[in-house]
């Protein structure tokens, strides 16, 4: 049902990771950052020569030290940066090896964590909405059309204050919509299924038309009734906010520097 990238990137986590659309939002973010964090602290430690970093950091910490205190002495202070640069330098290369490994893998969970627990998908036979948004002071008709098993109310709308919204429902399945305005004519996809998967709601375009967008509802780990300021964080929130401590007390448990 989802064709290109995504359908590639399912076809490897989903025999993984799958069992994870089944568990609620917070717990499989939980997981897969734990995870995430104790794969990529192991291969910081195993990958690095950790005496070598240990010598490099303690190297930089000391002259840290000394450019405090030259700080009224350019010249002396210009001469340990100096002496400071090839060790950082040395430093970055030896992290860098893990991030080598990790980096196209972690992108990868990454982009199947966005195309699984960023909305909630639009199921069969239910309404969903519809939108495009036009350049300022456009006016006129626009026209939503698409596969005859999609009902959708009153193809033809008034563009009114930059915008056009529909109502649509039908079976399970990928369907294609076309708006029509001015002349033109632009086409997108929409997922309808029972399971945890959608297609990108948006749908930016250039010129008199601006996007053309499906309405998902945005998926919040904690619900709707949770709000920082008047903002429901997504996935990417907690698993950041995770991540992050998580990283600290396995370096520390596992010893790595």
């Amino acid at each position: 049902m989802v064709s290109g990238f995504q359908a590639f990137v399912d076809m490897i986590f989903n025999p993984v990771f799958g069992w994870l659309l089944d568990v609620p939002s917070l717990l499989a973010i939980v997981f897969l950052a734990s995870l995430l964090a104790l794969i990529s602290t192991l291969l910081q430690k195993y990958l690095t020569d950790q005496a070598k970093m240990k010598r490099l950091r303690d190297d930089t910490k000391k002259y840290q030290e000394q450019m405090k205190r030259l700080r009224e002495d350019p010249e002396k202070l210009l001469k340990v940066q100096q002496k400071v640069m090839p060790i950082q330098m040395e430093l970055m290369k030896e992290s860098f090896k893990p991030l080598l490994v990790t980096l196209v893998p972690f992108l990868l969970v990454f982009f199947w964590l966005s195309s699984h627990f960023a909305y909630f998908p639009i199921e069969p036979n239910t309404p969903f909405t519809v939108s495009a948004t036009f350049e300022e002071g456009v006016g006129g008709v626009a026209v939503l059309g698409g596969a005859s098993v999609l009902t959708i109310d009153s193809p033809e709308r008034n563009v009114k204050d930059g915008a056009a919204s529909w109502v649509v429902k039908g079976p399970a399945g990928e369907h294609y919509l076309n708006l029509t305005f001015a002349g033109a004519t632009f086409e997108r996809k929409v997922l309808i299924t029972d399971e945890r998967a959608y297609l990108q709601p948006q749908m930016p375009l250039s010129g008199t038309v601006k996007s053309f967008d499906v309405g998902n509802k945005k998926l919040t780990p904690l619900g709707d009734g949770f709000s920082l300021f008047g903002w429901h964080p997504g996935w990417i929130f907690y698993y950041i906010l995770l991540s992050i401590p998580l990283s600290l007390l396995l370096k520390k448990l596992l010893k790595v520097v």
